[in-house]
């Protein structure tokens, strides 16, 4: 995993840690191998939108353990991959259905303001993704929601909503890194 991280996230292990202990060449001059993820693990590389054009990477969170915590966050980023703006915030507990929809309502909105109008949307919801496609007509959010959704894609001059659905480690950082407010809402 910390290879992984090490080549895929610019993130780099600190000198003497677990994690760069387990990147080291056992010897000499020898190459250090990338470790093959645990059975039941698939990795996955966030892939970059047309030149010209932005992706939205959005999640949600719900915490089940009596504390009442829900949060959502984003990121938007061009075709070389820079961020162009990122957000995470503190939402009302919901069901996690309506918190990843506040999650894509929050991110569709700043990336209409910001003025990302060629957009691709990406999110780790597979009920909202299908429904978002015209897929399924199965919902786990109020009409109202919905209604917003549509209007804020209709909103963009080109928008796609990719034929799958991510889980990404990105996205998974992202909630975490929220959990622990590691990252500051502008």
């Amino acid at each position: 995993m910390a290879s992984f991280l090490q080549a895929n996230s610019g993130f780099s292990a600190i000198s003497g840690s677990p994690c760069s202990m387990a990147c080291r060449p056992r010897s000499g001059n020898a190459q250090a191998q990338p470790r093959s993820p645990p059975p039941g693990v698939t990795l996955v590389r966030w892939t970059p939108p047309r030149f010209g054009w932005t992706k939205l990477n959005f999640d949600g969170s719900v915490l089940h353990d009596g504390s009442g915590r829900a949060s959502i966050g984003g990121v938007i980023r061009d075709a070389n991959g820079r961020v162009v703006l990122s957000f995470a915030e503190r939402t009302e507990h919901a069901p996690i259905g309506i918190v990843e929809a506040r999650a894509l309502i929050r991110g569709l909105k700043l990336a209409l303001d910001y003025g990302c109008d060629r957009l691709v949307v990406e999110g780790d919801d597979l009920t909202l993704v299908k429904l978002l496609r015209c897929e399924s007509t199965q919902t786990r959010i109020p009409r109202e929601m919905l209604d917003e959704i549509i209007w804020l894609l209709d909103s963009c001059d080109v928008c796609e909503v990719p034929l799958h659905h991510v889980i990404e480690l990105g996205a998974i950082l992202l909630v975490a890194l929220v959990k622990v407010r590691l990252i500051v809402v502008n």
